[in-house]
């Protein structure tokens, strides 16, 4: 009976067998006169223990806590000596090598690893990036929405991230790609886009917008001028808005120009003759898809530019 004690990470061969496991093995051998002997082999394989180093991200000064965690490592005898080793090397561990836990400060891709002197000597290691403080930072396209086109995008033109998580009136989406898009019912007037992004699970930043449903609204131009190529209609953009009746007045008060189709605008005439430069008073009649009943009036200027 042969009795044998080997490391978790070695092999023993016998007779031109390999073993790497605990157990009780059986192996005949031939001697040199011609006769077998059966060989009993116990074999008992010292275990790995289970060391994790626990990482804790310091995103202030960009360092990082490392610290050995032996909460699940059974040991036939004391703790043996361990010692930190960084490649490339970092000056923050000179004089910790054999601290539990220590400051490290990653300038580059940096392996971490930590030895033991043990029965069976092993090691331990990690590899950690340099740490950066994102900053979170979204663009949205656009920016306000109408009945007609309630669809946007956001864009995330962050720096110094990773990963982001999108979120839509503070819950998370699935979708984590960029650029986010998505059409807001026409129930919300407003959705906030949020937007988390991270360098490391504990340095994160977060931004978020506010977008808005534009359900009616009016935008009348304040200036037009009939003799050039551009700008040569004076006419009312609404969105929401059903437009029934347009006047224009001058500054004595009497109707220059009055139409049933406002969309069609006011190419600056009166009864075929053009008017003269001046400010003038506009008058627009108008029903909202929220008061369709109601009659609606909005008064402005705009000027004649000749």
């Amino acid at each position: 009976i042969r009795y044998d004690t080997i490391c978790f990470n070695s092999t023993l061969a016998m007779n031109g067998h390999f073993y790497d496991s605990t157990g009780i093995f059986l192996d005949t051998m031939t001697t040199s006169n011609g006769c077998d002997s059966v060989v009993e082999l116990h074999l008992f394989v010292l275990a790995r223990p289970v060391v994790y180093i626990d990482t804790a991200a310091n995103c202030t000064d960009s360092s990082y806590y490392l610290s050995v965690d032996l909460s699940e490592a059974v040991w036939e005898d004391d703790v043996p000596a361990f010692t930190w080793h960084a490649t490339p090397p970092d000056t923050l561990l000179t004089g910790h090598e054999h601290d539990t836990t220590v400051l490290v400060m990653p300038h580059s891709t940096t392996l971490y690893s930590l030895t033991f002197d043990y029965q069976c000597p092993f090691e331990e290691s990690l590899s950690l990036e340099p740490l950066t403080f994102p900053s979170a930072e979204m663009m949205v396209t656009p920016e306000t929405l109408t009945y007609d086109q309630p669809t946007f995008n956001v864009y995330d033109i962050s720096s110094g991230a990773s990963g982001r998580q999108w979120l839509l009136d503070g819950s998370e989406l699935a979708f984590n790609g960029n650029p986010l898009c998505h059409t807001i019912s026409a129930a919300q007037d407003s959705i906030i886009v949020g937007l988390v992004v991270w360098s490391h699970p504990s340095c994160c930043d977060t931004a978020y917008r506010s977008i808005r449903l534009l359900r009616e609204t009016l935008w009348a131009p304040n200036v037009f001028t009939p003799d050039n190529e551009t700008n040569r209609i004076f006419s009312i953009i609404s969105i929401g808005i059903t437009q029934e009746e347009l006047d224009i007045f001058n500054r004595l008060g009497l109707l220059v120009y009055h139409t049933d189709h406002p969309a069609e605008g006011w190419d600056g005439t009166h009864d075929g003759l053009p008017c003269v430069q001046d400010t003038y008073v506009w008058r627009l009649k108008y029903r909202t898809a929220t008061l369709p009943e109601k009659t609606q009036t909005k008064v402005g200027t705009v000027t004649l530019l000749r």
